[in-house]
């Protein structure tokens, strides 16, 4: 996909609403670009993950994720400077970082393994049946 150039005009600033602060470099291509290549991971995750509508093997379903992993890294530690954690110069920075972690604990959560014989799994479905059966007044 191609991305804007990341040339920081002058004219694209940012500015605190409603106090009144001096203006600071907006980063509009840096953010834009980040997001963009952030969202086309994601929708890989997504498609490999969920297009298929099967089951897949767990151990499949690992090494996939592993992939994507791989580019989830690769996309937080090419990030430019203006938007790394430790240099927040405007607030979509964090929105990214969300994102980002979104987007992982998503991936990584279809691996969680859960204890099917579990006496909390059976208490947790019977309160939930009980309140699905539950019409209000």
């Amino acid at each position: 996909m191609k991305h804007m150039a990341i040339d920081h005009l002058e004219e694209d600033i940012w500015t605190v609403y409603p106090r009144q602060m001096d203006p600071v470099q907006a980063h509009i291509p840096c953010v834009l670009n980040r997001f963009t290549t952030l969202s086309e991971i994601n929708v890989d995750a997504n498609r490999l993950v969920f297009a298929s509508g099967l089951d897949s093997p767990r151990d499949e379903l690992e090494n996939a994720l592993k992939g994507i992993l791989k580019r989830l890294d690769d996309w937080k530690s090419n990030l430019p400077t203006c938007l790394t954690p430790k240099n927040p110069t405007v607030p979509q920075s964090l929105s990214l970082h969300m994102l980002h972690h979104a987007v992982v604990i998503m991936l990584w959560s279809l691996l969680k393994k859960e204890d099917m014989n579990s006496e909390n799994n059976f208490r947790i479905t019977r309160e939930a049946a009980r309140k699905a059966t539950w019409i209000p007044p």
